[in-house]
């Protein structure tokens, strides 16, 4: 007998998922480049700094709301958006740096997981788990 683990990937979900956090980091990049001259010594800084915190919020945002499966959603995520990310190779990013930016989106993951975690396990809130048969 095999037995299923997991739902299905629901993409309407995985959409939803990736877009939160591709839109709260493309924000994030837009402000900071409205807001910084990108010729000074401050706008690198400034764009990493807003993508690292919008990157974390975004994944805290996505684990709060997955229900079931959160790291094989998680992953999901990432992959999603490192294929979205290969749009950046027609604004001047490298194919090795892009091929690399999937280990940065996988360590704000597991920062966020770990976050959302501690904060659920601090406020004793529990997830909501259907049993298995």
């Amino acid at each position: 007998m095999v037995r299923k683990t997991g739902a299905a990937m629901n993409w309407k979900i995985l959409i939803r998922d990736i877009a939160i956090i591709y839109g709260l980091t493309f924000l994030g990049g837009f402000v900071i480049g409205v807001a910084v001259d990108p010729e000074s010594e401050g706008w690198v800084t400034g764009v990493l700094v807003s993508n690292i915190v919008f990157s974390i919020l975004g994944f805290s945002i996505v684990v709060w709301l997955t229900q079931h499966d959160r790291f094989i959603h998680l992953v999901q995520v990432v992959v999603g958006l490192w294929i979205l990310s290969f749009s950046n190779l027609w604004f001047g990013v490298s194919v090795s740096m892009w091929v690399l930016s999937i280990i940065p989106s996988f360590c704000f993951m597991l920062f966020a997981l770990g976050i959302t975690v501690v904060l659920e396990w601090v406020s004793g809130r529990r997830r909501a788990v259907p049993e298995t048969t």
